[in-house]
């Protein structure tokens, strides 16, 4: 077909041209075969994570009920390492421009500034803030700004009192001793929330988690989930060593 017009008018006759002409890429097709090949092998790797009940929890295990409990509608804002890029591929997103992050090279700090910013363009939609605890600590204070403007953002930190790993081994003296990627293990980011009004949950074991992120839910302003997960939790092995 010939496109005439200007930009507008140009994009209008693509939509229509392609409107009843959707296309779908073959699933019998080696690359397709390929896709879901490896999507099933990484899902048979992650699955004993997923259901491993032990406290603290892991990576895995805590966004299983993360993910149950997501509404369909939710916009998630997504801000961390592993906490963001492990998340990403446990939690859904059921509709386009749904998913905002940190992207690919870690712009740090984005994370609250999108929650604010759905909150105010979609005040009818829960909106879903998951973090790490090092990423919190980036734009953390914008919890007062959820308080003043009474904005129901959910956070949810998963707390491995590391930028990155965490530490399995924390030496008992001195501090210094420890390594500069070392956080406070268990930092109570759930009583800043507190502290400027808003709701906060501690959680140490993963049994606790649902019930937590329910009564976060049916709170009427924002929200913090604290969840305590262990310092050896990782992402699964990658294939690549420049894959992060």
């Amino acid at each position: 077909m010939a496109l005439v017009g200007d930009g507008k008018a140009i994009v209008g006759q693509l939509n229509q041209a392609l409107a009843g002409r959707q296309w779908f890429y073959p699933k019998d097709t080696p690359w397709r075969q390929m896709i879901a090949k490896k999507a099933d092998e990484n899902a048979a790797q992650v699955r004993p994570q997923i259901d491993d009940d032990e406290a603290p929890a892991n990576y895995f295990r805590a966004l299983r009920d993360v993910a149950a409990w997501m509404p369909k509608n939710a916009i998630l804002s997504a801000e961390g390492a592993g906490t963001m890029d492990i998340g990403l591929t446990q939690l859904p997103s059921f509709s386009a421009r749904s998913c905002l992050n940190a992207g690919t090279y870690g712009t740090m700090g984005v994370g609250l500034g999108h929650a604010i910013a759905a909150c105010v363009v979609h005040p009818d939609r829960p909106v879903i803030h998951l973090s790490g605890d090092s990423a919190i600590g980036f734009s953390g204070m914008e919890m007062e700004t959820l308080v003043r403007y009474n904005f129901p953002a959910k956070i949810v930190v998963l707390n491995n009192g590391g930028i990155g790993p965490g530490m399995p081994e924390i030496p008992e003296s001195p501090m210094f001793n420890m390594k500069p990627n070392a956080l406070i293990y268990g930092a109570r980011y759930d009583r800043v929330m507190e502290a400027f009004g808003g709701k906060g949950f501690f959680v140490e074991d993963p049994k606790d988690l649902r019930g937590a992120l329910d009564e976060a839910m049916r709170f009427r302003g924002p929200a913090l989930v604290n969840v305590v997960i262990s310092q050896g939790s990782a992402r699964k092995p990658q294939q690549f060593r420049w894959h992060s």
